[in-house]
Order: structure tokens, then sequence, then C-alpha cells
């Protein structure tokens, strides 16, 4: 009669021990994958860290203390530098632009630090087109170092059309449409007029603020003149 051979646990169990142990491994091979795939972000993510607090109130207009802007500007070219982004890029330039116009920057290092923001404003725009406050950093950017450009009435156009009634721009595109008013396009002299008419309506003693000579505010109640209504307003803010 044929011995039986005992099966050892070790036999038993191969088949499954291999299959649990197989598992083990592709758990963490996908984990050092994703761990992998998250790093760059994290990596350029390192230097951005404790400025968004500041950055909201560059973005809001508010005056920063140069050595912090210095700081930033700094840390945000240094994540750009680990890993391209188009947010990132936007912002810079946003950065770059606060910095150019703080008090005491010297004028060569404004100009620098402007051509600087136009390169990181168009690489941002690139990636993230419909950015209003972009396109107005831009413009401005543009009318200070290269004046009346076609590149400067693009900017200027795409501004307004990414976001006409956004109340932070609307004063600062009127300004600069006025200053530039003789060359301008008829499709951006139609924009600016627009702005002009929402500016009536939103806040017209700060309308009445806006323009820079005699010649400005006459063309101001030009471009009022097919609205009644508003232009007895302003007119009135200006006699007060």
């Amino acid at each position: 009669m044929p011995l039986k051979t005992a099966a050892y646990p070790s036999q038993q169990q191969s088949s499954p021990y291999r299959l649990k142990n197989l598992a083990g491994w592709v758990g963490l091979l996908v984990g050092v994958l994703l761990v992998a795939m998250a790093w760059p972000r994290f990596w350029a993510g390192l230097p951005l860290i404790g400025h968004d607090f500041t950055l909201a109130r560059v973005e809001r207009g508010y005056q920063q203390d140069l050595p912090v802007i210095v700081k930033m500007v700094e840390d945000y070219k240094t994540s750009l530098k680990r890993r391209d982004n188009p947010k990132v890029a936007s912002q810079l330039a946003r950065l770059e632009y606060a910095f150019a116009q703080t008090r005491g920057v010297p004028p060569r290092l404004t100009r620098a630090l402007l051509d600087d923001a136009i390169a990181h404003g168009n690489a941002g725009l690139a990636g993230q087109p419909m950015q209003t406050f972009n396109w107005a950093e831009l413009a401005n950017a543009r009318a200070a170092t290269q004046g009346v450009t076609e590149s400067f009435q693009k900017a200027l156009r795409l501004s307004i059309l990414a976001g006409p009634h956004q109340p932070a721009l609307i004063l600062s595109r009127i300004r600069l449409g006025l200053q530039s008013w003789p060359f301008l396009t008829a499709e951006n002299k139609a924009l600016i007029k627009s702005q002009v008419i929402i500016a009536a309506q939103l806040f017209p003693a700060r309308l009445a603020e806006v323009p820079r000579s005699n010649l400005q505010n006459r063309l101001v109640i030009q471009l009022l003149a097919k609205e009644p209504t508003l232009l007895r307003s302003y007119q009135a803010i200006l006699r007060s």
C-alpha cells in the first residue's frame, strides 16, 4: 500500500501567500508612483508657503514694504524654476508690477521689473487666458515701457472683455484709455466708453477724479453725452 505524503503548511499556503505578497508590492509601487508624481508640485510649492495673505493684499492694491516684496519675488522665481506653472507666473508678474510701483525703486530697476512682469504675464496668460487682472497689469506695464502699441491695445481690450464689470479695474482702464485715446482702435474706444458709463453708474465721484486735464474731462463728458441722467450727475459733482 503506497504511503501518503503529508502536506506541509508552507506547501498548502504558498499560492495565497504569494498573492498577498504580490499585492503588497503592487501597493508599495503605487504609493511610490503617487509620491513621485506629487513631488514636483510639493517641491515647487515650498517657497510659496506663507505668502498667500500678502499676495492677496498686493492684488487688492495695498502697498507693501520693499523687503517683503523683494523676498516674495525671489521665492516665486524659485518656484517657477522648479516647476512651470501659469498661475505662479501670473502671480509673479503681479508682484513684479507692484514692486515696480513701490516708492524708492530706482528707474533702471523699475524698467527691468516691468519687462519681467510683461514676460511672466505673457507666460501666465498663455495657460490662463481669461484672467482680467493679469491682462490689466500687462496693459499697464506695456503702456509704461512700450507706449500705445498693438500689444498694449490687445491687453487693454482683453482685460475689459474678460471682466467688464470688475470694480477694481474700471477706473484704471479708463485712465489708460483717456491717456491713449487718439491712438486707440475704434473697438477699444467703444470699450472705454462702456467703462465710463459703468463708472458713472457705480461711482461717479471717483470717476470725476480720473481725468488729468481739461481735455480728458471734456472727453468724459462727450462719452456720457447720450446718457443725460449720468451726465447731469457727473457735471454736478464737477461743480461741487
